[in-house]
């Protein structure tokens, strides 16, 4: 991405060889794997390799059906003849329930729907009837109850476009259920109800507007149903991105990178200005520059597992040393024409300024739109089956600026627990907010009632304030308890003394942190907790290397306690300093969180 101005269809056109070309270097013999690498999945390493492989289509066939040509799409097509043959050494092997390959068929769907017309002709006809055969698994096989009932629509659909068989009742199944995770003003869960993450943007909202642009002669209704859905998407998703294009990271596959912003490409190839083509191009570019600067490729410039850098830590168990290159979806729009508005709008310029915090009930959000970055207050979200769930569905903030943490080990000692409150009953292991008995958003709050043990009820209610934002905390508690509430991690520079020196560092009563990358504090309003300075082990947050967490720490005893804290994050250290010295008076919002409880009960 060095030296790409990344402004234009041709800037765009040029990323898609240029992020492709690297990864394969590496490809089979015949084109049907990729092997990049040996880390653990949960699905067998021939899959993976799959995966590898397919993934390149996302990129490449968007640049074809374009009008562009390009060799390095002929091997991958290649692979995907010999994968599907049975006879052939570098057979993909057959599909069962759950199967990796099933999600990877998608990406072949959506080949055949965007450019089948010039892939499908170049088989032979003995491939053409494998390839149908193989696909068509998808009808039989189960598929997990969330996003993946779109690949086998896309499957489908796929079959169609190049006039082979196709099962529109297994199709109908799938978008059925698609619609049962609907919840309203455009957003969707991604089938868990606890989960509405980025899959509800780059996922089941871009494979809507690929159905409403490939269905819509024989299914208008559905394919009007998901632009407008879509539409309505737009309105709240655009405040997830501060105005250097960077998006607040939280949840899980991250890993995915600038697919964050896929939503906005899909936007533009279904032709739905659901806000001024000016603003939708500057939404989509401004996320692919914010990266540009960012060390995600590995020596041989193939993108590396991480977000902001290479990183195993926030991985899932279903991240293979191919799966970043679903990142290639934001490539969508370069299937379209220079003629096409998206192309020929001049994209806009956003003064980075600070606005009203703006409610986004459906996500358990509320945006607090400052200067220099995004911050999500949040609540009603989780997720209990993925590597580190709490953290990344269940903190209380998280900023675009700040990225968030992911520890290996939660212990009064160890553990920064930036965004979070986490309570210790042993003086060792901590435990904090990982579901919710009830939540509720309102443009003043976000409001949570949950249990980091079954005998303490905590409910807590977050209010923006600013450039600050004050959590009030009731605890119920029959026993004596440790807590422990962090702040915003704040990037250690490499120039910086190392975080080692700053390890477990008291820093007084009150006292910001504060570097050549930001502000960060934290602030007792309740008193009686400690405040020091942890720093999580290298590789633990999202973004930044290195980091360093305010934290308080203190006991709460038996019976009912209210605490009350001011968090503050800033990534200009001047802007932090100037709010420090205007620390929220605390009794308007145990106001308000008394007036919520009483009605919480």
């Amino acid at each position: 991405m060095a030296g790409n101005p990344l402004r234009t269809r041709a800037d765009l056109q040029r990323l898609a060889i240029d992020l492709s070309a690297p990864p394969l270097r590496y490809l089979s013999a015949g084109g049907a794997r990729l092997p990049l690498g040996r880390q653990a999945t949960r699905y067998p390493v021939a899959a993976a390799e799959m995966e590898g492989a397919a993934r390149l289509l996302w990129g490449l066939v968007p640049l074809v059906a374009g009008g562009e040509t390009t060799a390095l799409l002929d091997p991958v097509l290649d692979g995907i003849a010999a994968g599907t043959d049975p006879d052939h050494p570098e057979f993909w092997g057959a599909a069962v329930d759950y199967d990796q390959k099933l999600v990877e068929m998608a990406g072949i769907g959506f080949a055949l729907m965007l450019a089948g017309d010039r892939i499908w002709p170049r088989y032979a006809a003995r491939d053409r009837v494998t390839i149908a055969r193989w696909l068509r698994q998808i009808n039989d096989r189960a598929l997990a109850d969330n996003n993946w009932q779109a690949f086998r629509v896309l499957v489908n659909l796929g079959l169609r476009q190049v006039g082979e068989g196709y099962d529109r009742d297994a199709v109908e199944e799938s978008l059925g259920k698609l619609d049962a995770y609907y919840l309203g003003t455009g957003w969707y869960c991604d089938g868990r109800p606890t989960q509405r993450d980025y899959y509800v943007a780059f996922a089941i909202h871009f494979y809507g507007l690929l159905y409403a642009v490939h269905a819509q002669a024989f299914d208008p209704d559905r394919s009007d149903r998901f632009r407008r859905r879509a539409r309505q998407f737009a309105e709240t998703f655009a405040c997830f991105f501060a105005a250097d294009g960077a998006a607040i990271p939280f949840g899980r596959s991250m890993t995915y990178r600038f697919a964050q912003a896929a939503f906005w490409s899909a936007l533009a190839y279904a032709g739905e200005e659901a806000l001024p083509w000016p603003r939708i191009k500057g939404l989509l570019l401004r996320h692919l520059r914010w990266w540009r600067d960012k060390p995600i490729f590995d020596r041989d410039g193939v993108l590396s597992v991480g977000y902001g850098y290479p990183n195993m830590m926030l991985s899932e168990q279903y991240n293979a040393p191919g799966s970043p290159y679903w990142a290639l979806k934001v490539l969508l729009p370069i299937a379209l024409p220079e003629a096409h508005p998206f192309w020929q709008a001049d994209e806009d310029e956003p003064a980075d300024t600070d606005a009203e915090p703006t409610p986004v009930p459906e996500a358990g959000m509320l945006v607090q739109r400052r200067r220099g970055h995004r911050v999500a207050l949040a609540t009603g979200q989780s997720n209990p089956v993925h590597r580190a769930g709490p953290e990344k569905y269940a903190k209380f903030a998280y900023s675009s600026y700040f990225g968030f943490c992911v520890e290996p080990m939660f212990t009064v000692a160890e553990a920064a627990g930036d965004g979070m409150l986490l309570f210790s009953d042993d003086d060792r292991h901590l435990r904090g907010r990982e579901a919710h008995v009830a939540w509720d958003v309102s443009d003043r709050w976000t409001y949570s009632h949950w249990q980091p043990f079954p005998d303490v009820d905590v409910h807590t209610l977050v209010c923006p304030a600013g450039d600050w934002h004050v959590r009030v905390h009731r605890v119920r508690t029959p026993r004596r308890l440790l807590s422990v509430e962090g702040g915003f991690a704040l990037p250690v520079a490499e120039e910086e003394a190392p975080p080692d020196r700053w390890n477990r560092r008291t820093v007084g009563v009150s006292a910001p942190l504060a570097g050549t990358l930001g502000l960060s504090a934290i602030v007792d309003l309740s008193g009686g907790r400690s405040l020091t300075a942890v720093s999580p082990l290298p590789g633990a947050n999202l973004i930044h290397p290195r980091c360093i967490v305010p934290r308080l720490t203190g006991d709460v005893v038996p019976g009912d306690q209210w605490l009350v804290t001011a968090v503050v994050g800033t990534p200009s250290r001047r802007r932090g300093e100037a709010a420090y010295d205007q620390v929220p008076d605390p009794q308007p919002f145990i106001e308000m969180a008394a007036a919520k409880l009483d009605l919480a009960g």
